[in-house]
């Protein structure tokens, strides 16, 4: 069977990551994974280099104006709307498409017809013809980035998209984390890592964690993720807390992700010599005998002998 998945690719690039793994090893479920992997990995390509120019400001609070192009982009990525909708309020979200058979959205903005449609036909090809029988649940183990619209939403312009897998694993998730230029550290709240790691055990708190106005907040524990970046993997720590938001990156991997740029510090050039002036201090008439008086020496009466 592994021979016969291996025969059937279409994708060098494919081909080229399987023959470096181990001909024990290489089996058939491994042979799919690496594929989905692969077209995921090329898809997040696509997907950043949409955002290339969409950086944070240095101050992630202050407003600014968006450009004519990104207005014209930020249309609904689910529905086909001119304004992006808030996922709840969408039309589109309980709808089903007719074209890759997804909930969520409609088939005129369905990317299958577009990139995606090749990308699916091959990695469904080396997939056995039962599969198509199971389930959805059986369906999510691969990575789908088809109904992800990456173009921030102008009420919560600090949301990024955040692929990140555990470096004991190869799948890869994406959720939605807040950019935060003023964090110290990377947060992930609770109950997103039990839905995704479950009872998987956590390191040892790494830092102490004060909110606003030094405001302690309750740190359960951290964990080592790997953070992708179209070809590029950044290994960043993340403290959980037991809050009910949204994951957070810090100043540091936001810089490095991307996500946010800091123009350069210049050192200061002195243009002209300091001017040292003369202080004035006034001083009454009896300040001034007294410094007087202090000064002249006493007078010493001395003898001298006459010669006549």
């Amino acid at each position: 069977m592994r021979n016969l998945l291996m025969n059937g690719l279409t994708s060098r690039e494919i081909y080229r990551e399987c023959l470096k793994e181990k001909a024990d090893q290489l089996s058939s479920k491994r042979v799919m994974e690496i594929a989905s992997n692969i077209e995921a990995r090329n898809l997040m390509d696509e997907d950043l280099s949409d955002m290339a120019n969409q950086l944070l400001p240095s101050n992630a609070l202050s407003r600014g104006s968006p450009s004519t192009n990104s207005s014209k982009s930020l249309s609904c990525g689910w529905c086909g709307g001119r304004k992006r909708c808030r996922r709840q309020e969408c039309p589109a979200k309980d709808s089903k498409c007719n074209k890759c058979g997804k909930m969520g959205h409609w088939g005129k903005v369905c990317r299958m017809k577009n990139r995606a449609g090749n990308v699916k036909t091959r990695v469904h090809r080396i997939m056995d013809s039962n599969d198509h029988d199971q389930s959805d649940e059986d369906d999510a183990t691969s990575v789908d980035f088809d109904s992800l619209n990456t173009f921030p939403d102008p009420k919560d312009p600090h949301l990024r998209p955040l692929w990140f897998s555990d470096p004991q694993k190869s799948d890869i998730h994406l959720i939605e984390a807040e950019v935060d230029s003023g964090a110290g550290c990377n947060t992930f709240p609770l109950y997103v890592y039990k839905k995704i790691f479950g009872a998987a055990p956590m390191d040892r708190p790494s830092v102490i964690i004060k909110a606003y106005g030094d405001q302690p907040v309750r740190n359960l524990g951290s964990k080592l993720l790997m953070l992708h970046i179209g070809k590029r993997i950044l290994q960043y720590r993340f403290q959980i807390c037991d809050v009910r938001k949204n994951p957070i990156i810090g100043r540091q991997a936001s810089e490095e992700m991307g996500y946010i740029s800091f123009p350069p510090v210049k050192q200061p050039i002195l243009l002209s010599k300091p001017i040292v002036q003369e202080v004035y201090t006034i001083t009454t008439k009896m300040q001034a005998t007294e410094k007087i008086s202090a000064k002249k020496p006493s007078l010493q009466h001395s003898t001298r002998s006459c010669h006549h």
